[in-house]
């Protein structure tokens, strides 16, 4: 059986884009966790809006982000966000940036794609923005990050890859 994922490989010129605030499903209302960030928000994320998922249940940023603006947007997209970081101070400093914002994913937990305690396809959605290359990862390890990646995905799920 051939295994079908999506790719998406966002680029943006500045680094951060600008992007309305998404609504609850079926409602005018902001999601949960935006409501002080006004009518818009700044999104590492862009591409969030662009994507029609054919399931919304989780989502795993995997990010080398500390600010929470990825798992926040991907908050206005999945019932469930997870949060992977693999040094205890990018966790620490995300964990902090959540507090702040009044967001609370789903877990956070210490680690790499390829060592995630997650079952196989678990997820509709991985988030990689700057994780393989501000790593500076030989390709053999980018490409063991790829494959726990791949085994992470749901079946029709999304890899999203981004750096500057």
């Amino acid at each position: 059986m051939h295994d079908r994922h999506h790719f998406v490989i966002p680029f943006c010129v500045s680094g951060q884009g600008t992007t309305t605030q998404p609504l609850e499903r079926g409602t005018n209302r902001p999601c949960t966790g935006n409501e002080r960030r006004g009518d818009i928000m700044r999104s590492l994320a862009p591409w969030l809006w662009l994507v029609d998922f054919e399931a919304q249940d989780q989502a795993l940023d995997a990010s080398e982000s500390q600010t929470g603006e990825l798992a926040t947007a991907l908050m206005g997209h999945f019932a469930q966000v997870h949060v992977l970081r693999d040094e205890g101070e990018k966790l620490e400093g995300l964990r902090a940036a959540n507090d702040r914002e009044g967001c609370e994913p789903a877990s956070a937990v210490l680690g790499t794609v390829s060592t995630a305690p997650w079952a196989r396809e678990t997820f509709d959605c991985i988030a990689l923005h700057d994780a393989l290359v501000q790593r500076h990862l030989p390709a053999p390890e980018m490409l063991t990050e790829l494959q726990g990646a791949h085994h992470l995905l749901k079946p029709g799920g999304w890899l999203a890859l981004a750096s500057p």
